[in-house]
């Protein structure tokens, strides 16, 4: 597929990453942007939606002991975007792979699974939030658990790994979304990782690494400006493109 086509017909802004991740500030689940998902062949959605738990009440601020502080998030106060995005762009396209985050949230719409997968954060008992979290996945055929390690000064062994530091309050790390990508089946090299809600673009940076390629739209400019300077860090020589048409 010829990237520089797929985008050919849009008339906003686009960033196209390295010729192979196609970044969008704006609504997955904007109209404007059929063709690019209509067109494109998509190996499987990845992605972690607004849960409905609305984390920072609605507003900017820190969580627990942390003194950073984080936008509120988009829609986190409800589950309806994932719903639409679900019924769109998942079961709308056809997509028999898809993983995702927080998948108990959204049980009462998600088919029957073997492939759910309990993310187990190696944290204490004592700590305010989940120790673990439930991912949903279309395709593994068996229930499993992940070990991945995300907590306090853990957050900031991965932070040293990948040189980042994290700018979104639920951002996933890099480490496991990889492991994650190595699971899907059945994937076509040319074909590309689906996030519809990409946040800090986490996903991008961990498809570069695995040499797969990938979309994310993501509504807030800080993040997609701050994640595509991420990735730059991670790759100082990748090729940054801006399209409008």
């Amino acid at each position: 597929m010829d990237i520089q086509a797929l985008l050919s017909k849009e008339n906003k802004e686009i960033f196209l990453i390295n010729d192979r991740h196609i970044v969008i500030c704006a609504s997955s689940l904007d109209n404007s942007y059929d063709s690019i998902i209509s067109n494109a062949k998509i190996n499987a959605v990845i992605t972690d939606p607004p849960y409905g738990i609305d984390l920072l009440g609605g507003r900017s601020g820190t969580i627990g002991k942390s003194k950073t502080s984080y936008k509120a998030v988009h829609g986190d106060n409800n589950t309806a975007l994932f719903k639409e995005f679900y019924s769109k762009r998942i079961l709308g396209r056809g997509i028999k792979n898809y993983i995702i985050f927080g998948g108990n949230y959204f049980a009462p719409i998600l088919p029957s699974s073997k492939g759910w997968i309990t993310w187990d954060k190696k944290v204490s008992r004592k700590v305010s939030f989940s120790r673990s979290e439930l991912i949903y996945t279309s395709f593994y055929n068996k229930t499993d658990v992940i070990e991945y390690t995300f907590s306090g000064n853990n957050i900031e062994k991965e932070e040293r790994e990948y040189d980042y530091k994290r700018i979104r309050p639920t951002q996933k790390p890099i480490g496991l979304l990889r492991q994650l990508i190595n699971l899907i089946p059945n994937q076509d090299s040319e074909g590309f990782l689906l996030d519809g809600f990409a946040g800090s673009l986490s996903l991008m940076a961990a498809a570069e690494f695995e040499g797969k390629k990938s979309i994310s739209f993501e509504l807030e400019l800080d993040y997609v400006e701050q994640g595509i300077e991420f990735f730059k860090q991670l790759f100082p020589d990748c090729k940054v493109e801006k399209y409008r048409y």
